[in-house]
C-alpha cells in the first residue's frame, strides 16, 4: 500500500471516530468553520471526497448533504470512497480534482488535511476530543506549509501563537486558521 493511501485512511478514520461520538443534540451545534454546523462539516466531507478522486460531487447542496443522519451519510460516502481507492493500480492514475490534474496517489495525500482539520472543528462543535493523531499532523503541516500561498483562499488565514515548544497538532491547526484553544 502507498504511504498517501494508508495516511489518508487513517486520517478518514480519524474524522470517522469523531463522527460516531458526536451526541445526537449537537448535530446543530456552531463549528470552527464560519455559519457551518457540525452536520454542515459532514456535508462538506462527503461533497468533496470524490472531488479529489475524479468523481462527480453528489447531487445536491454541498452542506446539506447530511441535513438528515449525518452519521449514516457520512457510513456511505466513507464506504464508497474507500471502495473507489482500493485498487492499488489506479494509484498512478491521473485524476481532475478541484486542484487541477495529479495522480490519484498525489490527491491522497494532499487529502489527508481535510479530514484531519474537520475532525478537530466536528470535535470542538460537538464538545469531544479530537484525538488527532500526531503522525498524521506533521504530514497535513508539511502539506499545508508547502502549499500555503494556494490554500489562503481554502481556510482562514493561519494563526499566530504556535513556536517551536506548540506540537504538531497545534501547528498543524494554526497553519489552517484554527485556534486550538477555542472548545465547543
Amino acid at each position: 500500500m502507498s504511504e498517501n493511501r494508508r495516511r489518508h485512511i487513517k486520517a478518514l478514520y480519524t474524522f470517522d471516530a469523531v463522527v460516531r461520538r458526536v451526541p445526537e443534540e449537537r448535530w446543530d451545534h456552531p463549528s470552527p468553520c464560519p455559519g457551518w454546523s457540525a452536520r454542515q462539516v459532514v456535508s462538506h466531507l462527503v461533497y468533496i471526497l470524490p472531488l479529489w478522486i475524479g468523481e462527480d460531487a453528489p447531487e445536491g447542496d454541498e452542506i446539506g448533504l447530511a441535513d438528515h443522519d449525518p452519521s449514516s451519510v457520512w457510513a456511505a460516502a466513507l464506504d464508497h470512497h474507500l471502495a473507489r481507492i482500493d485498487d492499488e493500480h489506479r494509484l498512478g492514475e491521473v485524476v481532475n480534482t478541484n486542484m487541477g490534474p495529479m495522480p490519484l496517489d498525489t490527491s491522497l495525500g494532499i487529502l489527508l488535511v481535510d479530514p484531519l482539520i474537520h475532525a478537530w472543528d466536528l470535535a470542538t462543535a460537538a464538545g469531544i476530543e479530537a484525538w488527532l493523531p500526531a503522525d498524521l499532523c506533521g504530514n497535513a503541516y508539511d502539506v499545508l506549509a508547502f502549499a500555503r500561498s494556494s490554500i489562503d483562499a481554502m481556510f482562514a488565514p493561519a494563526t499566530i501563537g504556535a513556536d517551536e515548544h506548540s506540537d504538531v497538532v497545534e501547528r498543524m491547526l494554526r497553519m489552517s486558521g484554527r485556534n486550538p484553544n477555542r472548545h465547543g
